[in-house]
């Protein structure tokens, strides 16, 4: 269904900018539906996504499109989670979760890694001890709403993107070119290359 949705968003939609609030963990595993070998799954989609990506050299530069991928939650001292699929893909930006105070949120996947990796506000709470993942929107009590995980962060990214995108000096650049300049002078206090790739993704 996820590869079906980018195909659609490539050729049907011709979208500029994609959006996966999504990963895959168990893409390593025997397909419990078709039978599939575990490696062979994660491949399977890999090939398919630079198949889309590859082709995408044929569209005019501005019309190539980005795709943004979260990172997933599964962090914690007891379980160190790298990356999910498609997030881990060369093709793919990940997007991983910081806190208010620019620290990486305790329940983001790290580890991996690649150049196209950024972070953006995903929550400041703890994953419960056994490493599940933490993605929650809810309201506090003093009335304020909140949203927690990597998926609020990689919808934030793709949002801070189309901004960028919808710039006059941003709106001919191939995908490639169009992340190096939206990835420029993104570091911060307190940065640390391994946790926060490319740095904090901000609209300026």
């Amino acid at each position: 269904d996820v590869m079906a949705g980018l195909g659609t968003a490539f050729y049907g939609v011709r979208a500029h900018l994609i959006n996966c609030s999504l990963g895959f963990k168990n893409l390593g595993s025997r397909c419990t539906t078709c039978g599939g070998a575990g490696g062979a799954r994660s491949k399977t989609f890999e090939n398919y996504l630079r198949s889309l990506t590859d082709s995408a050299a044929l569209l005019l530069p501005g019309e190539q499109p980005l795709i943004t991928a979260a990172v997933g939650n599964d962090y914690s001292p007891t379980n160190q989670a790298l990356f999910r699929s498609p997030a881990d893909y060369d093709q793919v930006v990940a997007i991983g979760a910081v806190t208010s105070s620019y620290q990486l949120s305790p329940f983001s996947n790290r580890g991996t890694a690649k150049n196209r990796y950024l972070v953006l506000p995903g929550g400041d709470n703890t994953p419960d001890p056994n490493g599940d993942p933490i993605e929650a929107t809810g309201t506090a009590a003093n009335g304020t709403n909140h949203c927690l995980g990597t998926s609020v962060a990689t919808a934030y990214a793709t949002g801070v993107m189309a901004l960028y995108r919808g710039e006059a000096n941003y709106q001919n650049l191939d995908a490639a070119s169009l992340f190096d300049r939206i990835a420029k002078d993104k570091q911060f206090t307190g940065y640390i290359a391994a946790d926060h790739g490319e740095g904090f993704l901000y609209f300026r």
